[in-house]
Protein backbone atom coordinates (compact mmCIF):
# COMPACT_ATOMS: atom_id res chain seq x y z
CA UNK A 1 0.00 0.00 0.00
CA UNK A 2 1.22 3.52 -0.74
CA UNK A 3 0.84 5.66 2.37
CA UNK A 4 0.50 9.48 2.43
CA UNK A 5 3.82 11.26 2.18
CA UNK A 6 5.35 13.26 5.00
CA UNK A 7 2.90 14.07 7.79
CA UNK A 8 -0.24 13.32 5.76
CA UNK A 9 -0.85 10.14 7.76
CA UNK A 10 -1.22 12.22 10.91
CA UNK A 11 -3.40 15.10 9.72
CA UNK A 12 -7.10 15.19 10.41
CA UNK A 13 -9.73 14.56 7.77
CA UNK A 14 -10.55 18.22 7.06
CA UNK A 15 -6.91 19.24 6.67
CA UNK A 16 -6.29 16.30 4.40
CA UNK A 17 -9.17 17.21 2.13
CA UNK A 18 -8.31 20.92 2.20
CA UNK A 19 -4.71 20.45 1.11
CA UNK A 20 -5.23 17.65 -1.40
CA UNK A 21 -6.59 18.33 -4.83
CA UNK A 22 -9.57 16.35 -6.05
CA UNK A 23 -7.48 14.73 -8.79
CA UNK A 24 -4.70 13.71 -6.42
CA UNK A 25 -7.19 12.38 -3.90
CA UNK A 26 -8.93 10.31 -6.57
CA UNK A 27 -5.62 8.79 -7.66
CA UNK A 28 -4.65 8.09 -4.06
CA UNK A 29 -7.96 6.44 -3.25
CA UNK A 30 -7.96 4.32 -6.40
CA UNK A 31 -4.55 2.96 -5.49
CA UNK A 32 -5.26 2.21 -1.82
CA UNK A 33 -8.96 1.34 -1.72
CA UNK A 34 -10.96 -1.38 -3.39
CA UNK A 35 -14.72 -1.63 -3.38
CA UNK A 36 -16.60 -3.95 -1.04
CA UNK A 37 -20.30 -4.63 -1.47
CA UNK A 38 -20.79 -4.86 2.29
CA UNK A 39 -18.81 -1.98 3.77
CA UNK A 40 -18.56 0.52 0.91
CA UNK A 41 -14.77 0.46 0.80
CA UNK A 42 -11.97 -1.23 2.65
CA UNK A 43 -8.25 -0.80 2.91
CA UNK A 44 -6.35 -3.17 0.61
CA UNK A 45 -2.85 -3.78 1.86
CA UNK A 46 -0.19 -6.38 2.41
CA UNK A 47 0.42 -6.05 6.14
CA UNK A 48 3.98 -5.52 7.28
CA UNK A 49 5.37 -7.49 10.24
CA UNK A 50 4.26 -6.00 13.53
CA UNK A 51 1.30 -4.12 12.08
CA UNK A 52 -1.83 -4.04 14.25
CA UNK A 53 -5.15 -2.61 13.11
CA UNK A 54 -7.01 -0.68 15.82
CA UNK A 55 -10.59 -0.25 14.55
CA UNK A 56 -12.62 2.08 16.72
CA UNK A 57 -16.19 1.14 17.63
CA UNK A 58 -18.74 2.68 19.98
CA UNK A 59 -18.92 1.39 23.54
CA UNK A 60 -22.50 0.20 23.11
CA UNK A 61 -22.70 -0.84 19.45
CA UNK A 62 -25.59 -2.49 17.65
CA UNK A 63 -25.08 -5.90 16.02
CA UNK A 64 -24.99 -4.12 12.65
CA UNK A 65 -22.16 -1.84 13.80
CA UNK A 66 -20.21 -4.79 15.20
CA UNK A 67 -20.61 -6.63 11.91
CA UNK A 68 -19.42 -3.61 9.93
CA UNK A 69 -16.44 -2.81 12.13
CA UNK A 70 -15.33 -6.42 12.39
CA UNK A 71 -15.34 -6.75 8.61
CA UNK A 72 -13.44 -3.48 8.26
CA UNK A 73 -10.88 -4.53 10.85
CA UNK A 74 -10.26 -7.80 9.03
CA UNK A 75 -10.09 -6.28 5.57
CA UNK A 76 -7.93 -3.38 6.74
CA UNK A 77 -5.46 -6.01 7.92
CA UNK A 78 -5.57 -8.59 5.14
CA UNK A 79 -7.20 -9.09 1.74
CA UNK A 80 -7.86 -12.79 2.49
CA UNK A 81 -6.09 -13.84 -0.69
CA UNK A 82 -4.91 -16.96 1.16
CA UNK A 83 -8.48 -18.25 1.34
CA UNK A 84 -9.66 -20.35 -1.60
CA UNK A 85 -13.24 -21.59 -2.10
CA UNK A 86 -13.83 -24.94 -0.44
CA UNK A 87 -11.04 -24.59 2.11
CA UNK A 88 -11.57 -25.00 5.85
CA UNK A 89 -11.08 -22.15 8.30
CA UNK A 90 -11.00 -23.23 11.95
CA UNK A 91 -11.63 -20.41 14.42
CA UNK A 92 -10.19 -20.74 17.90
CA UNK A 93 -12.57 -18.94 20.26
CA UNK A 94 -12.20 -18.30 23.98
CA UNK A 95 -14.70 -20.62 25.68
CA UNK A 96 -12.95 -21.21 28.97
CA UNK A 97 -16.14 -20.84 31.00
CA UNK A 98 -19.96 -20.79 30.69
CA UNK A 99 -19.99 -17.01 31.18
CA UNK A 100 -20.46 -14.71 28.20
CA UNK A 101 -18.32 -11.84 26.92
CA UNK A 102 -15.92 -10.44 28.17
CA UNK A 103 -15.09 -13.78 29.79
CA UNK A 104 -15.42 -15.47 26.39
CA UNK A 105 -15.20 -14.30 22.77
CA UNK A 106 -17.75 -11.69 21.68
CA UNK A 107 -20.56 -13.60 19.88
CA UNK A 108 -21.55 -10.83 17.46
CA UNK A 109 -17.97 -10.27 16.33
CA UNK A 110 -17.66 -14.03 15.86
CA UNK A 111 -20.74 -14.08 13.64
CA UNK A 112 -19.32 -11.25 11.51
CA UNK A 113 -16.05 -13.09 10.94
CA UNK A 114 -17.81 -16.35 10.07
CA UNK A 115 -20.05 -14.65 7.53
CA UNK A 116 -17.12 -12.94 5.86
CA UNK A 117 -15.15 -16.17 5.51
CA UNK A 118 -18.19 -18.06 4.25
CA UNK A 119 -18.81 -15.37 1.64
CA UNK A 120 -15.34 -16.19 0.34
CA UNK A 121 -16.35 -19.84 -0.01
CA UNK A 122 -14.86 -21.24 3.18
CA UNK A 123 -16.14 -24.02 5.37
CA UNK A 124 -15.90 -22.58 8.89
CA UNK A 125 -15.44 -24.58 12.08
CA UNK A 126 -15.59 -22.89 15.49
CA UNK A 127 -13.93 -24.81 18.32
CA UNK A 128 -12.57 -24.69 21.87
CA UNK A 129 -12.45 -26.72 25.07
CA UNK A 130 -13.39 -25.33 28.48
CA UNK A 131 -11.11 -25.36 31.49
CA UNK A 132 -10.91 -28.30 33.90
CA UNK A 133 -12.79 -26.33 36.53
CA UNK A 134 -15.85 -26.60 34.29
CA UNK A 135 -15.41 -29.84 32.32
CA UNK A 136 -13.47 -32.98 33.23
CA UNK A 137 -10.60 -33.73 30.83
CA UNK A 138 -10.97 -36.67 28.43
CA UNK A 139 -9.84 -39.92 30.05
CA UNK A 140 -9.83 -43.34 28.42
CA UNK A 141 -12.47 -44.26 25.85
CA UNK A 142 -15.83 -42.63 25.34
CA UNK A 143 -17.77 -44.57 27.96
CA UNK A 144 -15.26 -44.12 30.82
CA UNK A 145 -14.91 -40.49 29.81
CA UNK A 146 -18.66 -39.90 29.93
CA UNK A 147 -18.85 -41.51 33.37
CA UNK A 148 -16.02 -39.36 34.73
CA UNK A 149 -17.54 -36.18 33.27
CA UNK A 150 -20.89 -37.02 34.84
CA UNK A 151 -19.34 -37.43 38.29
CA UNK A 152 -17.11 -34.37 37.83
CA UNK A 153 -20.00 -32.10 36.81
CA UNK A 154 -21.86 -32.90 40.00
CA UNK A 155 -19.12 -32.10 42.53
CA UNK A 156 -20.51 -29.24 44.68
CA UNK A 157 -18.51 -26.03 44.73
CA UNK A 158 -15.97 -27.19 42.12
CA UNK A 159 -17.52 -27.84 38.73
CA UNK A 160 -20.16 -25.67 37.05
CA UNK A 161 -22.56 -28.49 36.21
CA UNK A 162 -21.38 -28.96 32.61
CA UNK A 163 -20.36 -32.37 31.31
CA UNK A 164 -18.82 -31.36 27.99
CA UNK A 165 -17.14 -28.47 26.28
CA UNK A 166 -20.09 -28.33 23.90
CA UNK A 167 -22.42 -27.64 26.83
CA UNK A 168 -20.16 -24.77 27.90
CA UNK A 169 -20.26 -23.35 24.36
CA UNK A 170 -24.05 -23.55 24.52
CA UNK A 171 -24.27 -21.74 27.86
CA UNK A 172 -21.95 -18.86 26.96
CA UNK A 173 -23.75 -18.26 23.66
CA UNK A 174 -20.95 -19.10 21.24
CA UNK A 175 -22.58 -22.32 20.01
CA UNK A 176 -25.76 -20.58 18.89
CA UNK A 177 -23.87 -17.59 17.47
CA UNK A 178 -21.61 -19.81 15.37
CA UNK A 179 -24.43 -21.97 14.05
CA UNK A 180 -26.58 -18.94 13.28
CA UNK A 181 -23.77 -17.63 11.07
CA UNK A 182 -23.42 -21.00 9.32
CA UNK A 183 -20.40 -22.54 11.05
CA UNK A 184 -19.86 -26.03 12.38
CA UNK A 185 -19.01 -26.19 16.10
CA UNK A 186 -16.68 -28.62 17.87
CA UNK A 187 -15.28 -29.19 21.32
CA UNK A 188 -12.53 -31.64 22.13
CA UNK A 189 -14.23 -33.95 24.62
CA UNK A 190 -12.75 -37.29 23.49
CA UNK A 191 -9.23 -38.58 23.82
CA UNK A 192 -9.15 -39.34 20.09
CA UNK A 193 -9.65 -35.63 19.33
CA UNK A 194 -6.02 -34.95 20.27
CA UNK A 195 -2.57 -35.49 18.75
CA UNK A 196 0.88 -34.97 20.31
CA UNK A 197 3.38 -32.41 19.03
CA UNK A 198 7.16 -32.53 19.21
CA UNK A 199 9.22 -31.28 22.19
CA UNK A 200 10.10 -27.67 23.02
CA UNK A 201 12.35 -26.16 25.68
CA UNK A 202 9.68 -26.22 28.38
CA UNK A 203 7.75 -29.19 26.98
CA UNK A 204 10.45 -31.89 26.67
CA UNK A 205 7.82 -34.56 25.94
CA UNK A 206 5.77 -32.31 23.69
CA UNK A 207 2.10 -31.59 24.33
CA UNK A 208 -1.27 -32.47 22.84
CA UNK A 209 -3.23 -30.26 20.46
CA UNK A 210 -6.49 -30.93 18.56
CA UNK A 211 -6.36 -32.95 15.37
CA UNK A 212 -8.44 -30.14 13.90
CA UNK A 213 -5.34 -27.93 13.91
CA UNK A 214 -3.64 -30.44 11.62
CA UNK A 215 -6.65 -31.04 9.39
CA UNK A 216 -7.79 -27.45 8.79
CA UNK A 217 -6.39 -25.44 5.90
CA UNK A 218 -6.26 -22.20 7.88
CA UNK A 219 -6.53 -21.10 11.51
CA UNK A 220 -7.98 -17.86 12.85
CA UNK A 221 -7.41 -16.91 16.49
CA UNK A 222 -10.28 -14.91 18.05
CA UNK A 223 -9.52 -13.95 21.63
CA UNK A 224 -11.01 -11.49 24.08
CA UNK A 225 -9.23 -8.86 26.19
CA UNK A 226 -8.59 -9.69 29.80
CA UNK A 227 -6.33 -9.66 32.79
CA UNK A 228 -5.47 -13.10 34.14
CA UNK A 229 -4.97 -13.91 37.81
CA UNK A 230 -2.16 -16.36 36.96
CA UNK A 231 -0.75 -15.43 33.55
CA UNK A 232 -1.06 -11.65 33.88
CA UNK A 233 -3.16 -11.08 30.77
CA UNK A 234 -5.20 -12.96 28.20
CA UNK A 235 -4.74 -12.25 24.52
CA UNK A 236 -3.98 -14.10 21.32
CA UNK A 237 -1.05 -16.08 22.76
CA UNK A 238 -2.85 -17.31 25.88
CA UNK A 239 -5.97 -18.04 23.83
CA UNK A 240 -4.24 -21.09 22.31
CA UNK A 241 -4.28 -22.73 25.74
CA UNK A 242 -7.89 -23.63 24.96
CA UNK A 243 -6.42 -25.85 22.24
CA UNK A 244 -4.04 -27.53 24.68
CA UNK A 245 -5.09 -30.84 26.21
CA UNK A 246 -6.58 -30.10 29.68
CA UNK A 247 -4.18 -32.50 31.43
CA UNK A 248 -1.24 -30.70 29.83
CA UNK A 249 -2.70 -27.38 30.94
CA UNK A 250 -2.83 -28.69 34.49
CA UNK A 251 0.75 -29.92 34.23
CA UNK A 252 2.04 -26.50 33.20
CA UNK A 253 0.31 -24.91 36.22
CA UNK A 254 1.80 -27.43 38.66
CA UNK A 255 5.55 -27.35 37.90
CA UNK A 256 6.93 -26.09 41.20
CA UNK A 257 10.33 -24.62 41.92
CA UNK A 258 12.00 -21.22 42.16
CA UNK A 259 10.80 -18.70 39.58
CA UNK A 260 12.02 -15.11 39.30
CA UNK A 261 9.53 -14.03 42.00
CA UNK A 262 10.40 -16.77 44.50
CA UNK A 263 9.05 -20.26 45.05
CA UNK A 264 6.06 -21.13 42.87
CA UNK A 265 5.06 -22.26 39.38
CA UNK A 266 8.03 -22.38 37.03
CA UNK A 267 8.11 -21.15 33.42
CA UNK A 268 4.33 -20.92 32.94
CA UNK A 269 4.65 -17.78 30.81
CA UNK A 270 7.30 -19.38 28.56
CA UNK A 271 5.23 -22.56 28.26
CA UNK A 272 2.26 -20.47 27.10
CA UNK A 273 4.30 -18.88 24.32
CA UNK A 274 5.64 -22.26 23.16
CA UNK A 275 2.12 -23.69 22.89
CA UNK A 276 1.13 -20.75 20.68
CA UNK A 277 4.15 -21.53 18.52
CA UNK A 278 2.60 -24.87 17.55
CA UNK A 279 -0.14 -23.04 15.63
CA UNK A 280 1.72 -20.12 14.06
CA UNK A 281 2.38 -21.64 10.62
CA UNK A 282 -1.32 -22.03 9.84
CA UNK A 283 -2.64 -18.97 11.66
CA UNK A 284 -3.60 -16.35 9.07
CA UNK A 285 -5.35 -13.81 11.26
CA UNK A 286 -5.61 -12.81 14.93
CA UNK A 287 -8.60 -10.87 16.27
CA UNK A 288 -9.40 -9.32 19.65
CA UNK A 289 -12.81 -7.63 19.84
CA UNK A 290 -12.61 -5.31 22.88
CA UNK A 291 -16.15 -3.97 23.02
CA UNK A 292 -17.53 -2.15 26.05
CA UNK A 293 -15.73 -4.16 28.74
CA UNK A 294 -12.75 -6.35 29.53
CA UNK A 295 -11.99 -8.85 32.31
CA UNK A 296 -10.31 -7.01 35.14
CA UNK A 297 -9.18 -10.08 37.12
CA UNK A 298 -9.65 -13.01 34.80
CA UNK A 299 -10.02 -15.49 33.42
CA UNK A 300 -13.67 -15.54 34.50
CA UNK A 301 -14.05 -12.62 36.88
CA UNK A 302 -14.24 -8.83 36.98
CA UNK A 303 -16.15 -7.12 34.16
CA UNK A 304 -14.72 -3.59 33.82
CA UNK A 305 -15.83 -0.85 31.35
CA UNK A 306 -13.32 0.26 28.74
CA UNK A 307 -12.44 3.89 28.11
CA UNK A 308 -12.61 3.28 24.38
CA UNK A 309 -13.80 0.21 22.49
CA UNK A 310 -11.93 -1.25 19.53
CA UNK A 311 -11.42 -4.33 17.42
CA UNK A 312 -7.77 -5.34 17.19
CA UNK A 313 -6.63 -7.33 14.17
CA UNK A 314 -3.23 -8.47 12.96
CA UNK A 315 -1.43 -11.15 11.00
CA UNK A 316 1.34 -10.96 13.62
CA UNK A 317 0.31 -12.93 16.76
CA UNK A 318 3.05 -11.43 18.92
CA UNK A 319 2.34 -7.82 17.96
CA UNK A 320 -1.40 -8.06 18.65
CA UNK A 321 -0.74 -9.83 21.94
CA UNK A 322 1.53 -6.95 22.91
CA UNK A 323 -1.18 -4.45 21.96
CA UNK A 324 -3.77 -6.42 23.96
CA UNK A 325 -1.48 -6.56 26.99
CA UNK A 326 -0.91 -2.80 26.64
CA UNK A 327 -4.67 -2.21 26.56
CA UNK A 328 -5.20 -4.21 29.75
CA UNK A 329 -2.35 -2.58 31.67
CA UNK A 330 -3.36 0.88 30.48
CA UNK A 331 -6.93 0.32 31.67
CA UNK A 332 -5.87 -1.13 35.04
CA UNK A 333 -3.57 1.86 35.58
CA UNK A 334 -6.23 4.36 34.43
CA UNK A 335 -8.96 3.28 36.87
CA UNK A 336 -8.04 3.15 40.58
CA UNK A 337 -8.30 -0.25 42.23
CA UNK A 338 -10.92 1.12 44.63
CA UNK A 339 -13.15 1.93 41.65
CA UNK A 340 -12.54 -1.36 39.90
CA UNK A 341 -13.43 -3.28 43.05
CA UNK A 342 -16.98 -1.94 42.78
CA UNK A 343 -17.49 -4.08 39.66
CA UNK A 344 -16.34 -7.31 41.28
CA UNK A 345 -19.17 -9.66 42.13
CA UNK A 346 -19.70 -12.40 44.69
CA UNK A 347 -20.67 -15.40 42.56
CA UNK A 348 -20.41 -17.90 45.40
CA UNK A 349 -17.90 -20.72 46.10
CA UNK A 350 -14.51 -20.49 44.32
CA UNK A 351 -15.85 -18.10 41.67
CA UNK A 352 -15.90 -15.17 44.14
CA UNK A 353 -14.53 -12.22 42.15
CA UNK A 354 -13.67 -10.17 45.23
CA UNK A 355 -11.60 -13.03 46.60
CA UNK A 356 -9.62 -13.53 43.40
CA UNK A 357 -9.20 -9.79 42.93
CA UNK A 358 -7.76 -9.46 46.42
CA UNK A 359 -5.39 -12.37 45.81
CA UNK A 360 -4.33 -11.31 42.31
CA UNK A 361 -0.92 -9.84 43.17
CA UNK A 362 -0.06 -12.83 45.35
CA UNK A 363 -1.11 -15.33 42.67
CA UNK A 364 0.89 -13.38 40.07
CA UNK A 365 3.99 -13.75 42.25
CA UNK A 366 3.38 -17.47 42.70
CA UNK A 367 3.29 -17.80 38.89
CA UNK A 368 6.30 -15.55 38.30
CA UNK A 369 4.27 -12.65 36.88
CA UNK A 370 4.90 -9.76 39.26
CA UNK A 371 5.85 -7.65 36.23
CA UNK A 372 2.13 -7.49 35.37
CA UNK A 373 1.42 -5.68 38.65
CA UNK A 374 4.41 -3.36 38.19
CA UNK A 375 3.08 -2.34 34.77
CA UNK A 376 -0.33 -1.60 36.28
CA UNK A 377 1.30 0.74 38.80
CA UNK A 378 3.84 2.37 36.49
CA UNK A 379 3.32 1.94 32.71
CA UNK A 380 6.55 2.54 30.85
CA UNK A 381 7.60 3.00 27.26
CA UNK A 382 8.02 -0.48 25.79
CA UNK A 383 6.85 -1.95 29.09
CA UNK A 384 4.88 -4.97 27.89
CA UNK A 385 7.99 -6.44 26.29
CA UNK A 386 9.22 -7.10 29.83
CA UNK A 387 6.47 -9.71 30.18
CA UNK A 388 8.06 -13.15 29.91
CA UNK A 389 5.43 -14.60 27.59
CA UNK A 390 6.17 -11.86 25.04
CA UNK A 391 9.91 -12.14 25.62
CA UNK A 392 9.77 -15.89 24.96
CA UNK A 393 7.57 -15.26 21.94
CA UNK A 394 10.31 -13.07 20.49
CA UNK A 395 12.91 -15.76 21.16
CA UNK A 396 10.99 -18.46 19.27
CA UNK A 397 10.01 -16.20 16.36
CA UNK A 398 6.31 -16.08 17.18
CA UNK A 399 6.15 -12.63 15.57
CA UNK A 400 8.29 -9.73 14.51
CA UNK A 401 8.79 -8.37 18.02
CA UNK A 402 7.74 -4.90 16.87
CA UNK A 403 4.41 -3.05 16.87
CA UNK A 404 3.01 -0.46 14.48
CA UNK A 405 -0.52 0.69 15.29
CA UNK A 406 -2.87 1.55 12.41
CA UNK A 407 -5.74 3.47 13.97
CA UNK A 408 -9.12 3.76 12.24
CA UNK A 409 -12.22 5.59 13.37
CA UNK A 410 -12.82 7.04 16.81
CA UNK A 411 -10.47 5.79 19.53
CA UNK A 412 -9.86 7.95 22.59
CA UNK A 413 -6.51 9.76 22.12
CA UNK A 414 -5.42 8.82 25.65
CA UNK A 415 -6.05 5.14 24.89
CA UNK A 416 -4.03 5.34 21.69
CA UNK A 417 -1.21 7.05 23.57
CA UNK A 418 -1.32 4.35 26.25
CA UNK A 419 -1.13 1.56 23.68
CA UNK A 420 1.70 3.30 21.87
CA UNK A 421 3.80 3.92 24.98
CA UNK A 422 3.35 0.45 26.42
CA UNK A 423 4.20 -1.34 23.18
CA UNK A 424 7.10 0.94 22.37
CA UNK A 425 5.67 1.31 18.88
CA UNK A 426 4.76 4.39 16.90
CA UNK A 427 1.20 5.33 16.10
CA UNK A 428 0.34 5.77 12.44
CA UNK A 429 -3.03 7.29 11.66
CA UNK A 430 -5.09 5.02 9.47
CA UNK A 431 -6.20 5.91 5.96
CA UNK A 432 -9.88 5.83 6.89
CA UNK A 433 -9.27 8.68 9.33
CA UNK A 434 -8.28 10.84 6.39
CA UNK A 435 -11.17 10.13 4.07
CA UNK A 436 -14.83 11.02 4.01
CA UNK A 437 -16.96 7.91 3.96
CA UNK A 438 -19.94 6.12 5.50
CA UNK A 439 -19.53 5.75 9.25
CA UNK A 440 -16.16 7.51 9.42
Amino acid sequence: MTEPAGDAAGVNRRDFLRFTSAAALAAFVSEAIRESSESGFVLAQSARPGEVTVMGISNHPSPAEIDKRTREAILATDDLSWLKPGQTVAINVASNSPRGYPFTTHPEALKAAIRLFRERGAKVIVADQAGMEHVAPPFGGNRPGEFIRKIWSGIPGIASGHRTGMEVLKTNGLLDAAREAGAEVRSFDREEDWVRTGPTKNWPKGFRIPKLAVEADHLVNMARPGAHVMAGHTGTIKNWYGWLHPVDRFTSHSRLGFNKDGFGVVKLDESIAEVAGAFKDKTRLNLVPAIGTYTDVGPDWGSQPLESSMILASKDPLAIDAATAALIHYEKHRVPLSERRKNWRNLGDWRNESMWGSLESFVHRVHGNSMADRLDRDPRHGGVWDLRSLHRGREIGLGSGDVTLKVFGDVHPATVNGLTNLTGGRNEKGLLDALEGPGH
